[in-house]
């Protein structure tokens, strides 16, 4: 999980690092921005987002 925060740019977002799981507090977006980031960032095509993406997040679990 380590290499996927850092290819995204959010190691100063991590709150909790355990072995199997990533907590992180990122600044206030919309879940919408969250998956246009990760896209560009990991150049893939598609992310799939199930809910509300205009809803604001903050915080996000890896698993």
């Amino acid at each position: 999980m380590v290499g996927l925060v850092q290819a995204l740019g959010w190691d100063r977002y991590v709150e909790e690092n355990k072995a199997t799981s990533t907590l992180l507090t990122i600044p206030n977006m919309s879940v919408k921005e969250i998956a246009d980031n990760v896209k560009r960032k990991l150049s893939i095509p598609f992310v799939r987002v199930i809910g509300d993406i205009s809803m604001p997040c903050t915080r996000i679990g890896i698993l």
